[in-house]
Order: structure tokens, then C-alpha cells, then sequence
């Protein structure tokens, strides 16, 4: 096997690994049930309060509609490295699909709340991803130089 292919092996043997240990992260996070007097996001609160104390204007809805979101960027980033940027959709898919099993999942966990509002985020957060996979292609695959074909 010649030295890219190689490494182009070990590459995706490596996402593979990390999208598996991110789905591990994801299951701990969604489906642990949470105690109803949130101590637990005591930090979450004193972040949140000492940022607006700073000056920006922050909410715990609105860190907990972020949070929502940023936690499916990966999904897309990973997922859509290994399916490849042509089956953006699928990618997408499986995404939305993932968190409406999720949200469906926590109604019957104690302390949890399904809404659709986190459906629509965290499917959000699968679309940002996978932008984001496309800002990277971008910047690590070199243009085709119509000049080098003429």
C-alpha cells in the first residue's frame, strides 16, 4: 500500500475511533437522568452570570439553546468525514434522526425534557458541522489550477 493511502487509512480508522467515543459522550450527556433542583449545573449558572456580569448579555435559555447545538456540530464534522461531503444529506439525516430518537428516548427518563426546540437545534448543529467539514476540505484541498491544464 503506498504511504497516502496509508495514511489515509489510519485517518479514517482515527475518526471512526473518535466518532465512536464522541457517541459514547453524547449517550452519557442525553441519556443520565438529571436531579430536578439542577446542583448539577451549578457551574453551568455561575458562568453564565459571571460572563453577564462582564458585559455580554447571557441567559441560561439562551447558553442552554447554544449548548444544543454545539453538541451535534460533531456529528456532522465526524459523520460527514466518513460518509464524504456527497452524502451531505444522509449526514443530515441521520443527525435529525438521532436527536428525534434521543428526545423521544428522554421522555421516559427521570429529570430529562424533551422539546422539539432541542430536535431543531441539535439538527441544526448537524448542518453547522458539516459546514464546518467544508471550511476545513476547503483550506486542505488545494483548487484545481485552471491554468496548469491549458
Amino acid at each position: 500500500m503506498p504511504p497516502a493511502a496509508s495514511s489515509l487509512v489510519r485517518a479514517r480508522a482515527g475518526t471512526r475511533v473518535t466518532f465512536a467515543c464522541y457517541l459514547v459522550v453524547l449517550g452519557y450527556l442525553v441519556f443520565t437522568p438529571q436531579p430536578d433542583d439542577h446542583r448539577a449545573f451549578g457551574w453551568v449558572r455561575r458562568s453564565i452570570d459571571w460572563v453577564a456580569a462582564h458585559g455580554v448579555p447571557l441567559t441560561f435559555p439562551v447558553a442552554e439553546a447554544a449548548g444544543n447545538v454545539l453538541l451535534f456540530v460533531p456529528f456532522g464534522l465526524l459523520l460527514g468525514a466518513l460518509l464524504g461531503l456527497r452524502r451531505w444529506w444522509l449526514v443530515w439525516l441521520a443527525g435529525s434522526v438521532t436527536s428525534a430518537a434521543i428526545e423521544t428516548i428522554q421522555l421516559a427518563i427521570p429529570g430529562r425534557w424533551s422539546t422539539l426546540q432541542d430536535w431543531v437545534l441539535n439538527t441544526i448543529g448537524t448542518a453547522l458541522g458539516l459546514l464546518v467539514l467544508v471550511a476545513l476540505r476547503r483550506r486542505t484541498v488545494p483548487a484545481h489550477d485552471s491554468s496548469a491544464s491549458a
